[in-house]
């Protein structure tokens, strides 16, 4: 593309087809990092100062793992012909998690 070319925006359909996938996960995310801290500091009773640093590490964690994810997931061929057949093990794998989050044993 020259610099003269005149640039088309995007249409409002196709950047809302883009910003669905993070919302579905903000629905499920901010409410964990909102009520995560102030649950195991009250009820489970774990100093906060440990709690920061184990969502520190998630986030570190997840900073490398997701593109290497996605690495693993563009080079490798499914049976079915696309991701989707991965995906529900993902989605099991992640509720299991957030749900395992709110019920940890009292101290």
């Amino acid at each position: 593309m020259t610099p003269h070319q005149p640039r088309h925006p995007l249409p409002w359909t196709q950047k809302l087809s883009y910003g669905l996938p993070a919302f579905a996960l903000a629905v499920v995310g901010i409410p964990v990092y909102v009520h995560i801290p102030k649950f195991y500091t009250d009820v489970v009773g774990v100093n906060i100062t440990w709690v920061g640093t184990i969502l520190m590490l998630a986030r570190l964690f997840d900073a490398f793992s997701d593109p290497l994810i996605g690495v693993i997931s563009d080079r490798s061929t499914y049976p079915h012909g696309a991701p989707q057949t991965v995906h529900p093990l993902g989605q099991f794998l992640s509720g299991g998690g957030h749900v395992s989050s709110f019920r940890a044993p009292a101290p």
